[in-house]
């Protein structure tokens, strides 16, 4: 049976706005601002070398944060905490036809353990890869390959999701089967008639 992987924040998490996007709009901040903080800083955070307490601290005053580090990062991943019932659903399905689902997200130590809490891993999936585990983030092939190497199949043997156009040329490039992730709606479809067996 093929090995289906999903994406969290945009897939198995959704939200109108990230963090980012709400951030500026409620704020007024300049987002080009906050992003500095994800092209410059959170990279050390999602492969596990550095803590996101630590590298987000400077940035409190540059956005004008009323509040500690901590409250910012409570904020943070309160702008994305809406989980889609509906998919974790349909992924039971899936896992109920004989399939092994999994999560694969750029995460950092402290953001993968509130996800743990938002999301039940143990019941709703076969397992989780985070980037702060593997050392890598899916922009980086040797993700996908340290992934697969855990998972103990070939890279045909696992069918990738993802919302991120950029992630899903990765894991091509490490040989999987990857398709970009739009809406649950466009999903549906196409998925049960590959992956559920009819009851």
């Amino acid at each position: 049976m093929t090995k289906l992987i999903f994406d969290l924040d945009g897939v198995i998490i959704t939200y109108e706005k990230n963090f980012a996007e709400k951030y500026s709009a409620e704020f007024g901040v300049d987002i080009g601002k906050i992003y500095e903080f994800f092209a410059n800083d959170y990279y050390d955070c999602a492969i596990g070398r550095s803590a996101l307490r630590e590298k987000i601290e400077q940035y409190v005053p540059l956005w004008g944060w009323q509040g500690d580090a901590d409250s910012l990062i409570r904020y943070w991943f309160d702008c994305q905490s809406t989980v889609d019932s509906g998919l974790l659903d349909l992924i039971g399905l899936a896992r109920r036809s004989g399939h092994e689902c999994y999560v694969a997200s750029d995460q950092d130590t402290a953001r993968s353990a509130y996800v743990r809490r938002l999301v039940d891993f143990d019941g709703a999936f076969d397992g989780a890869f985070f980037s702060c585990d593997l050392g890598a983030t899916k922009t980086e092939t040797v993700f996908f390959e340290r992934m697969l190497g855990k998972l103990g199949c070939a890279p045909g043997e696992a069918h990738f999701w993802d919302d991120n156009p950029k992630n899903i040329s990765t894991a091509r490039q490490a040989s999987m089967k990857a398709e970009v992730y739009t809406t649950y709606d466009d999903f549906r479809p196409a998925f049960s008639d590959r992956f559920v067996s009819a009851s």
